[in-house]
């Protein structure tokens, strides 16, 4: 999903945009936060013990607690972001769809094009007989 090169004037996908911007940002600012706790509790409870206390409550709970945060903001952002993605191709179609209709108006006659002359895309109407013609046509 790539807006670098256009702006998007409907304010819902804007929003949906930043918004799963914002959790991704934020999720990786707690998946920092929760290393850093991280090693200062696992410093803090394993000085000095032997790894095979890795497997303890205390030790899972100080391993998984401190990235809670980041795993929640990252399904947030995931589901954000497939959000953002369905509205911003509803958009493009819309605009897509709104491009067409402009560039191929309902009668078929350019938009700079004089009233007064006839339209070149359009074949040309078959021309009338004069009635002279027609009636001495019949009499033969």
């Amino acid at each position: 999903m790539s807006t670098k090169f256009f702006y998007i004037k409907d304010v819902k996908v804007r929003e949906g945009i930043i918004k799963f911007k914002m959790y991704r940002v934020f999720s990786y600012v707690f998946f920092i936060a929760g290393f850093i706790t991280f090693l200062m509790l696992y410093s803090a409870h394993m000085d000095g013990r032997e790894a095979m206390s890795i497997f303890s409550f205390e030790t899972i709970a100080i391993i998984l607690l401190p990235f809670m945060p980041a795993f929640v903001l990252s399904i947030i952002a995931l589901r954000a972001e497939k959000a953002a993605d369905i509205a911003l191709e509803l958009y493009l179609g819309e605009v897509a769809q709104k491009k067409d209709a402009k560039a191929t108006p309902q009668s078929g006659r350019p938009e700079n094009a004089p009233k007064g002359e006839p339209n070149k895309n359009e074949p040309a109407a078959p021309q009338e007989k004069p009635f002279s013609e027609a009636g001495s046509a019949k009499k033969e």
